[in-house]
């Protein structure tokens, strides 16, 4: 596919063992800023916001994965006192969505910090 990963945001709850061994694996090759711990706190609100955003400005566009798809349709918006998070509807899977809003949020955030450093 010709796909290059700059990153990979996970959820330490869900998956720290996963990426403990990844991260041995990896390390070796100079990519350990590859992995990037999501916490499910303020990360979590401002990455949800973030792809409400996106969707709302119609600045969002996929290739019409089905499962995707579904996940978001699945999400509501629950609210909290710093802005809202997605939350499942009954017992409907929503981790598609929550994952394409970490790695959104995640890849604004590299542009920016690159885009920062370029201009200094």
């Amino acid at each position: 596919w010709g796909i290059s990963v700059d990153a990979i945001y996970y959820d330490e709850y869900q998956l720290h063992s996963i990426m403990v061994d990844l991260r041995k694996k990896y390390d070796k090759t100079g990519a350990r800023n590859m992995f990037v711990n999501f916490p499910q706190t303020s990360g979590r609100i401002e990455s949800d916001m973030f792809l409400f955003d996106l969707i709302n400005q119609k600045r969002l566009h996929h290739v019409g994965d089905a499962d995707l798809r579904e996940h978001i349709n699945n999400a509501v918006a629950r609210e909290t006192d710093r802005g809202f998070r997605l939350d499942k509807s009954g017992n409907n899977k929503i981790d598609g969505a929550v994952a394409a809003a970490m790695a959104l949020y995640g890849a604004s955030q590299r542009i920016r910090k690159t885009r920062k450093f370029a201009s200094v």
